[in-house]
C-alpha cells in the first residue's frame, strides 16, 4: 500500500493506492503563525530604528508630544529616557525643559537635592539629550568648583536699586554723589528694571551703552545722545550696585563690562590776568538801560576773587563761614563743618567736612587773599554767618545755592563764553608753580593727597612769559 500526502483547503489529506482519501488531524497553526509574525515584525521595527530616529523621538517626548502624558502631569518631574526607554541618571524633565539633579551639602552636615535647568553655552534651554548630557557635566563641574547658581529668587533691578539707595552705606556718601547715582540707576531701572539682578550680563550692558550713545526713549521719555564720559558715569553706578549685590549674596561674580573709549577732555587754556580782570569788572557793570547785568554782581565778583586767590572749589566756597577765617593765625579753612571754629584749631588738615576727600584743609594767607577777606569783612552782613549768604534766605540764614546763572550772564557780555569757576583753581595753581612753590605745599592747599602728582599733570599751566624767563636762566656753561 502506498501513501501520498496532499493538501486541500488548508488541511492535510492522505491518499492510499486504493484511492481512499482520509484527512489527517493537526492543531490550528494559523493563529500561532499570525501571532509569531506580529511579534517578529514589532521586534524588527524596534531594532531597525537608528540613533537619530531615537533622538528625535526622545526630543518629541521632552516637548510633551507623547499622547500618554496627561496635562496634569506636565508640572511633575519625570525621568528622561534614552532611545531604548532607559532612564538617564541625573536628568529629569518637566514641561518640556530638562533639569540636572545635584546634591547640595548644607550647613549642619545635611544634604538636599536640587534641580537646575540645563542651558547650552549660549544660555538657552537644551532640547536634545546629547546636549543635555554635556550641560549636565558642566553643571557637575560647577558643583565641584562651588560655582552653582545661588538658591532662591533674586530681586529685580528696580527692587534692589531702592534697597541700595536706602542703605546706610549709600547715605553716608556725599549728597551730590547720591544724587548722581540716583539719576544713573533711574536710567537702568527704566531700561531693564524688571530684570533679575543675577541676569545682568555683558550683552545687556553693551546694548544699554549703544542706546545711550545714540539717544533713546525710555519709559515715555526721550533721552538725547550723550558722550562716552556720561555713559561711563552710568556704568560706575551699575558697578557699585552689583558690588553691593555681590556682598549681599545675590550674585556670585560681576559680569564683564565692555570697554568704553572715553576721550579725555581738552586741556583748559590758562585765563590771562587781563581777561580775568574784565570778567570781575563786568560783574558790577550795568546795561544801557541802567539796570545791572546781574543782581548778584557784587557776590559774583567776591567769589571770583576768593577762588582765584585760594584755589577752593565753587561748592567749598559756598559752605565757608566767617568762623572758618582766622585773621590772627592768618589762614582760611576750606570745607570745614559749619560749627568749626578756626581760632581754636591746630594743624593744617582736619577730618570731616564737605570736601571731595572728606577732609577739611587750611590755606595760609597770601597778600591777595588777606586783602580780599578784609574787604569782604567790612561789607559783610552782620546777621549772617556765611561768606556768601543767600539773597533770598528770608528768616532762615543759609548760604547761596549757586551763582552760575550770574556768571553765564556776565561772561556772555564780556566775551568769555568758555570760562568756568574751575578756571580760577587752575589760575591759582599755575601761579603757585610759576612762583617756585614746591608741589607738596600746593597739593595741601588744593586738598590733594597724592603729594603733587596731579598738580604737575593737570593744573600746572605755565604762561609764555614764565617759560621764557626759565629758558633765560638755563646756562650750560660751555
Amino acid at each position: 500500500m502506498c501513501f501520498r500526502l496532499a493538501e486541500r483547503n488548508g488541511q492535510e489529506w492522505i491518499r492510499t493506492t486504493e484511492g481512499v482519501s482520509q484527512r489527517i488531524y493537526s492543531p490550528p497553526r494559523l493563529a500561532i503563525s499570525e501571532k509569531t509574525k506580529h511579534l517578529k515584525t514589532k521586534k524588527i521595527r524596534r531594532s531597525s530604528a537608528n540613533a537619530s530616529e531615537g533622538c528625535a523621538r526622545d526630543c518629541a517626548s521632552l516637548q510633551g508630544g507623547e499622547d500618554h502624558v496627561q496635562k496634569d502631569d506636565r508640572w511633575r518631574f519625570r525621568p528622561v529616557l534614552d532611545s531604548r526607554n532607559r532612564k538617564i541618571k541625573g536628568l529629569t524633565q518637566r514641561n518640556g525643559r530638562i533639569y540636572g539633579t545635584i546634591w547640595i551639602h548644607r550647613d549642619g552636615g545635611n544634604s538636599s537635592c536640587r534641580r537646575f535647568p540645563l542651558l547650552d553655552e549660549e544660555g538657552k534651554a537644551v532640547t536634545c539629550i546629547s546636549k543635555a548630557k554635556e550641560a549636565y557635566e558642566r553643571l557637575r563641574g560647577d558643583s565641584r568648583a562651588d560655582k552653582l547658581p545661588l538658591v532662591g529668587q533674586k530681586p529685580t533691578i528696580q527692587q534692589y536699586s531702592s534697597e541700595y539707595l536706602g542703605s546706610a552705606t549709600t547715605r553716608s556718601k556725599r549728597p551730590r554723589t547720591v544724587d548722581k547715582e540716583t539719576q544713573s540707576l533711574g536710567l537702568w531701572v527704566a531700561f531693564c528694571g524688571s530684570l533679575r539682578i543675577d541676569k545682568i550680563n555683558t550683552p545687556s550692558i553693551r546694548y544699554f551703552i549703544e542706546r545711550r550713545l545714540a539717544g533713546t526713549r525710555l519709559m515715555g521719555r526721550d533721552y538725547p545722545a550723550v558722550t562716552a564720559r556720561t555713559v561711563a558715569l552710568d556704568l560706575i553706578a551699575l558697578r557699585n550696585l552689583l558690588k553691593s549685590a555681590l556682598d549681599a549674596g545675590f550674585i556670585r561674580e560681576i559680569p564683564r563690562f565692555p570697554k568704553l573709549k572715553v576721550v579725555p577732555p581738552p586741556r583748559r587754556e590758562l585765563v590771562s590776568d587781563t581777561d580775568f580782570k574784565r570778567l570781575v569788572d563786568g560783574s558790577t557793570k550795568k546795561k544801557k538801560t541802567g539796570e545791572p547785568i546781574t543782581k548778584n554782581g557784587v557776590q559774583l565778583a567776591d567769589l571770583l576773587k576768593l577762588l582765584d586767590s585760594c584755589g577752593a572749589r565753587e561748592t567749598e566756597a559756598y559752605s565757608t563761614t566767617w568762623k572758618h577765617v582766622d585773621f590772627v593765625g592768618k589762614r582760611l579753612w576750606i570745607g570745614a563743618d559749619p560749627n568749626f571754629d578756626a581760632t581754636i584749631s591746630h594743624g593744617s588738615t582736619g577730618i570731616g567736612g564737605i570736601t571731595k576727600n572728606r577732609r577739611s584743609r587750611s590755606v595760609e594767607f597770601n597778600p591777595q587773599l588777606e586783602k580780599h577777606l578784609l574787604g569782604m569783612r567790612d561789607r559783610r552782613d552782620p546777621k549772617s554767618i556765611w561768606l556768601f549768604p543767600s539773597p533770598k534766605r528770608g528768616k532762615i540764614d543759609r548760604p547761596v545755592i549757586s551763582l552760575r546763572e550770574s556768571l553765564n550772564l556776565v561772561r556772555d557780555v564780556v566775551g568769555l563764553k568758555d570760562f568756568g569757576f574751575h578756571d580760577c583753581r587752575h589760575r591759582f595753581t599755575s601761579r603757585c608753580v610759576m612762583a617756585g612753590i614746591d608741589y607738596m605745599t600746593i597739593a595741601k592747599w588744593l586738598g590733594h593727597s597724592d603729594g603733587g602728582i596731579l598738580v604737575g599733570k593737570v593744573y600746572g599751566h605755565l604762561s609764555d612769559e614764565h617759560r621764557k624767563r626759565m629758558a633765560e636762566r638755563l646756562d650750560h656753561g660751555i
